[in-house]
């Protein structure tokens, strides 16, 4: 079973296939906007600014309308200040599957969903 997710503020994109590379965002607001996926629907997701300290609920775009494979949508705001920072987001199915902090190291890649830890530069 793999319950995942993926992150970008609004109007932006992380293009984190590329090795090394770190986003630069200009201090502000944003809405930060992602989507998230299990087998089974999307029940909730968290988010955490402080390396998994806490874990505020994020707002599902459309609550209700998961079903089994539906990528969901969700968001939450964003004050940026300037430094390096940190944002985590986990995923929890309408089985009660949370998105793991790890995964075994695997040949094929399969299942690689553990919880992502999104690093972005803010000036």
């Amino acid at each position: 079973m793999q319950v995942g997710d993926r992150l970008c503020p609004t109007g932006k994109f992380f293009a984190r296939e590329i090795a090394g590379e770190v986003p630069t965002i200009p201090t502000g607001s944003y809405v930060m906007i992602g989507r998230a996926y299990s087998p089974h629907g999307i029940q909730q997701v968290d988010y955490s600014m402080d390396e998994g300290a806490t874990w505020p609920e994020a707002t599902l775009m459309y609550p209700g309308a998961n079903q089994p494979y539906m990528v969901t949508g969700f968001s939450f705001p964003w004050d940026a200040a300037a430094g390096t920072h940190f944002i985590m987001t986990r995923a929890t199915d309408i089985q009660g599957n949370v998105q793991p902090e790890t995964v075994p190291l695997n040949l094929l890649g399969i299942l690689c969903n553990a919880i992502p830890r999104f690093e972005i530069n803010v000036v």
